[in-house]
């Protein structure tokens, strides 16, 4: 059994988290296939909602979800965000997930 770990003690956890969200904020419609790779194994097994479904692997992830995502982020977006300035897109992207370049 595993000792609880105490609240100072995820340090580098956390810096894996932060590490791939900035691969995703600086990642490109071509890109992101890469960003994801670095981050997930092999045989990933991604479960999507409609349309998207379930997936495997990070190319089919940043095929199905990411790209589409890239193309056609107002859809999906609860509020359009192409009014905002830049710097609130951009927080606006960390805090959905979702790249700049999607927003």
């Amino acid at each position: 059994m595993t000792e609880k770990k105490q609240p100072g003690e995820f340090q580098g956890e956390k810096a894996l988290v932060r590490a791939f969200h900035d691969a995703l904020d600086r990642s490109t419609p071509d890109t992101i296939e890469q960003a994801l790779t670095g981050f997930v194994s092999p045989d990933w097994h991604w479960r999507g909602m409609h349309p998207f479904h379930e997936q495997r692997g990070a190319a089919a992830v940043a095929r199905v979800f990411w790209t589409h995502c890239g193309t056609r982020s107002s859809r999906f977006s609860a509020a359009p965000t192409s009014s905002l300035p830049a710097a609130t897109r951009s927080t606006a992207a960390r805090a959905s997930g979702l790249p700049r370049w999607a927003t």
